[in-house]
């Protein structure tokens, strides 16, 4: 809930594209941090 909310403010200050930028960064991160712990465990 309070993300969504959060991402509701994003859109709001800086536009619909801006939350493009932020679900691209968030999978970045999600993949890098998955990428991470598979070759930790390798």
């Amino acid at each position: 809930y309070s993300q969504l909310l959060e991402i509701l403010v994003i859109v709001v200050n800086y536009g619909p594209q801006s939350l493009w930028h932020y679900f691209l960064l968030e999978t970045q991160l999600a993949l890098m941090a998955l990428s991470s712990v598979a070759w930790l465990t390798a």
